[in-house]
């Protein structure tokens, strides 16, 4: 591989990775530097290469994908932690919205009122479907000046 391409590839990984905070970071920013270390000490120029690529990096874009990953990363352990306790049924694995939930949906199952909201929720999607139709004969008729 190209001297050159290598060298900018790392800067932007390294550019990315010092945007990058939250769990794991440190780690990631640890290991990204050995590796450009040991290609500064092995490879002729690349040092003044990922100098110069480095130079050309923006680093608001970067800060934008960080907190965009960091976003997923959290959103991914939140789901993956109350779906592993909801499926093993341990209850101090869920978080506070989930646990109230669960709570809520036990509860109106054991009273039937979940019956009741799901005929609700019937009644009231037919009253909607009703409206949309409704608007969609409306708007064809002002469409074709009737």
């Amino acid at each position: 591989m190209n001297t050159q391409k290598m060298a900018a590839q790392d800067a932007e990984k390294w550019a990315r990775a010092e945007m990058f905070y939250g769990k794991g970071a440190g780690t990631r920013r640890k290991l990204l530097s050995a590796e450009i270390q040991e290609n500064k000490l092995k490879i002729p120029g690349y040092l003044e290469a990922f100098d110069k690529a480095y130079k050309k990096q923006d680093l608001s874009k970067h800060a934008a994908a960080a907190v965009r990953e960091r976003r997923t990363i959290d959103r991914t352990e939140y789901v993956g932690r109350n779906l592993k306790g909801l499926i093993t049924g341990n209850k101090q694995s869920l978080t506070a919205g989930v646990t109230i939930l669960s709570g809520i949906y036990y509860i109106s199952r054991e009273t039937g009122f979940d019956k009741v909201v799901i005929e609700k929720v019937k009644k009231t999607k037919k009253k909607v479907k009703a409206k949309i139709a409704e608007y969609k004969l409306q708007r064809s008729f002002d469409r074709n000046g009737i």
